[in-house]
C-alpha cells in the first residue's frame, strides 16, 4: 500500500525518545508534539489536556443547541437528551484518554452539572440531588464502569485478540 509523504508525520512518545529524522521515499518526515487519532488527540507526554478541552467546547456547543431547541423540557426528556447527545461526546473513547488531572476531571462534570441546573424543577438543588432525582451516576463514574467493562473484555478476551498479557497479576 502505497503512503502519502504529505500526510505522514514523526510523532514520538516519551521524555528519551531519540530524535532520529525518518525519511519515506527519500523524505524527511516532520516531527509533531500532537496527534489525532480516530478522534483523540494525544500528544508526546499523553496529557490529553487539549483533548478534554476539545470535548468540553463542543459538549457545551451541543448543550447550547439543545437549549435553544428546547425551551422548557421536562426532566425525562431532559436526561433522554444529555444521555443521547451529550453523554456520547463527553465519554467517546474514555478508556483512552480518561483524565488523571483534577482540574479536566471538574472541565469535564461542569458540562453535566450546568446542563442539569437547566430544568427547571431541577435548578435550584444541589448536583448531587440532581443526579440523584435523574437516577445518573457522575460522569467520573461512569468512565470508572467503561474502564472496568474494558478491563473484563480484555481478560475475557472478547476483543477477538489476547490482550491478558498487558496485565500483571500479583497474588
Amino acid at each position: 500500500m502505497p503512503l502519502n509523504n504529505k500526510k505522514c508525520v514523526v510523532f514520538r512518545l516519551g521524555k528519551d525518545n531519540p530524535n532520529i529524522p525518518y525519511t519515506l521515499d527519500n523524505n524527511v518526515l516532520q516531527p509533531v508534539n500532537q496527534i489525532k487519532d480516530l478522534g483523540v488527540l494525544l500528544d508526546n507526554n499523553l496529557s490529553f489536556s487539549e483533548h478534554v478541552n476539545l470535548v468540553v467546547k463542543k459538549a457545551n456547543t451541543v448543550k447550547y443547541l439543545i437549549q435553544k431547541a428546547f425551551v422548557s423540557p421536562t426532566e425525562e426528556l431532559s436526561k433522554t437528551l444529555l444521555v443521547s447527545y451529550i453523554h456520547p461526546i463527553l465519554e467517546y473513547a474514555s478508556v483512552v484518554w480518561s483524565p488523571s488531572l483534577i482540574g479536566n476531571k471538574e472541565l469535564l462534570e461542569k458540562v453535566q452539572r450546568r446542563y442539569l441546573k437547566t430544568v427547571q424543577t431541577l435548578k435550584d438543588k444541589p448536583y448531587d440531588v440532581r443526579l440523584s432525582l435523574l437516577k445518573l451516576p457522575s460522569l467520573e463514574k461512569r468512565r470508572i464502569i467503561n474502564d472496568l467493562v474494558c478491563t473484563y473484555n480484555i481478560l475475557t478476551h472478547q476483543f477477538g485478540v489476547d490482550l491478558s498479557n498487558i496485565f500483571e497479576f500479583w497474588c
